[in-house]
């Protein structure tokens, strides 16, 4: 009998820095950052331009992907998106979620943002895809 053995490189990424906020956590990786929003939370204008410093202060103009693991019960206006739409460096975006209302939200925010943008059931096909985006965009720098 034989034996195949494949190490996904999803399971070999060390995570680099956790930011804490009151709203969510961000889980900083070299080519993505993994949000989970808390429970309950209203992803506001505010909430949003938070989360882009922090992703553009770590990043320096290196090209990234945000991916959103939806865990939790939480809005988005999808105003947020022109903004975000704006940051040169994101390569792509990223829903995790298996609830089928967060993925009828998402698919409606997807309208509203101009780069990249996939949905997942799981967070291991999300970070593949992130990695090949992230991959194919060049450096802004």
């Amino acid at each position: 009998m034989e034996f195949f053995y494949f190490f996904e490189k999803v399971s070999l990424t060390l995570i680099e820095m956790i930011k804490v906020f009151d709203f969510c956590i961000l889980k900083f990786y070299d080519n993505y950052v993994i949000s989970i929003i808390n429970e309950g939370v209203i992803v506001s204008k505010e909430i949003s331009d938070k989360i882009s410093k922090a992703a553009i202060n770590y990043y320096q103009g290196k090209p990234f992907v945000y991916i959103t693991h939806r865990m939790h019960s939480y809005s988005v206006d999808p105003n947020i998106y022109k903004d975000v739409s704006k940051i040169k460096n994101l390569a792509g975006f990223v829903v995790v979620s298996d609830s089928k209302t967060s993925i009828k939200s998402a698919l409606l925010e997807k309208i509203f943002l101009n780069k990249p943008f996939q949905i997942f059931s799981n967070l291991e096909d999300g970070i593949l895809w992130a990695n090949n985006v992230r991959a194919m965009h060049k450096e802004t720098n």
